[in-house]
């Protein structure tokens, strides 16, 4: 009976944290604060758990060889977090934004694949996210009828976004649940959850969130990508670091081409005037703020948001803290190539790659990619934590227990 209550109560607890998340975007104004508090606290208090479950269970802690780079990475992030504290307008605000940082890592790369490490346990934790982000979606759309603040004219644009403050919220969630249904089928190969990502690209549709769009168009591509390579193995070349690394500068000069191609005054409107706030906050660097930044907390020059991680983290931390964050995401980048050679026919861990990309790709719209506060960075990162796990558990037992178990280094 007590194992048994101890195995509900951390599904309750996410469970809690999705719908929790996922409603203090919502129009409840009056409990807004109180549901961003609490989302915060219910993932401490899950993140507690596990780490008590893995003590007293006195489980085998997996110390995951190939993040080696990927924490040496973090941490000199980390430490540059740190530096522009100094330099931060609120330095308690920023020391509690690297607190947070610090422990999404471990929870991602540390608790959750320590605690979940069974197949099942993974699928179990799909199908919790899959059907939390349904449901409050759901709630979100049935409480919007018949009410006029569900839709948002915004000049031109006319925009469904049903319970919630932003349309752009509507679009990411349904993002999130169109990620957790094409995952679920990865894993399960049932098809009724391809039938659900039917409404919920008619929501990114109605949302008219650009950035959903363009995250729905990356993975799309991918698929397609992924599908072509394994159709065609027996002459498709491995997925190298080289080969990625090719392929991100080709991304670049071609999207250089494509903004070269516009009027200042056009992108400038397709970016929904994010180019007029970005161009103010280059202007405000000065001297060394180019390295260190501004200082870790500010997110905005007066009310005008950034709307963009890569740039967000530039003015707070610097050109030295971006290039260590980049750093951090091309060693998991890296990480998935060579596990995509060695495992190409791995749905589950396609997915996880593919969620990544675009997640990487719809930050530079959005604060969103690495983030306790935001419920799409912890679906992200616990899946890549899973992944990198269960690579090394697959190397491990490959190689007769060569890779580190149960050792502290």
């Amino acid at each position: 009976m007590t194992k048994r209550i101890l195995k509900i109560i951390p599904k309750i607890l996410l469970v809690l944290l999705i719908v929790t998340s996922i409603f203090s975007e919502t129009r409840m104004y009056e409990m807004l604060s109180e549901l961003y508090i609490g989302k915060f606290v219910i993932v401490v208090i899950l993140g507690a758990f596990l780490f008590s479950m893995i003590v007293l269970q006195r489980q085998n802690r997996w110390i995951k060889s190939s993040i080696r780079g990927t924490s040496l990475a973090f941490v000199i992030w980390v430490f540059f977090m740190i530096i522009s504290l100094f330099n931060a307008p609120y330095p308690v605000s920023g020391a509690l934004l690297i607190i947070s940082y610090v422990f999404l890592f471990l929870l991602a790369f540390i608790l959750m694949p320590n605690y979940f490490k069974k197949e099942s346990s993974y699928l179990t934790y799909n199908k919790l996210f899959w059907g939390s982000v349904l449901f409050s979606l759901m709630l979100s759309v049935a409480l919007s009828i018949k009410d006029p603040a569900s839709f948002d004219i915004f000049g031109n644009r006319f925009r469904y976004q049903a319970f919630f403050r932003n349309p752009n919220c509507l679009g990411a969630f349904s993002v999130l649940g169109i990620f957790t249904s094409i995952q679920m089928y990865a894993i399960t190969h049932q098809k009724k959850y391809l039938v659900v990502i039917i409404p919920l690209l008619c929501m990114v549709y109605f949302s008219d969130s650009r950035a959903s769009m363009i995250a729905i168009a990356v993975t799309l591509s991918m698929i397609v990508y992924l599908v072509f390579r394994e159709r065609c193995k027996g002459t498709t070349r491995n997925l190298s670091g080289t080969t990625i690394f090719i392929a991100l500068v080709i991304l670049l000069v071609l999207g250089s081409i494509f903004v070269h191609s516009f009027t200042w005054d056009t992108m400038n409107k397709v970016t929904s005037l994010r180019l007029f706030y970005w161009t103010r906050a280059i202007k405000s660097l000065e001297n060394f703020e180019w390295f260190f930044g501004q200082g870790l907390g500010r997110e905005s020059i007066g009310s005008l948001s950034f709307d963009n991680y890569y740039f967000s983290t530039l003015i707070q931390i610097g050109l030295l803290g971006l290039l260590s964050f980049i750093m951090f995401l091309l060693s998991i980048v890296f990480f998935f190539g060579r596990q995509l050679n060695c495992k190409p026919h791995d749905k589950g861990l396609q997915i996880s790659f593919i969620y990544l990309i675009a997640i990487m790709v719809y930050s530079m719209f959005e604060d969103t990619l690495f983030s306790l506060g935001n419920i799409l960075s912890i679906y992200l990162w616990t899946n890549i934590g899973y992944q990198m796990a269960k690579g090394i558990r697959t190397m491990n037992t490959l190689h007769g227990g060569a890779i580190l178990r149960g050792r502290n280094e």
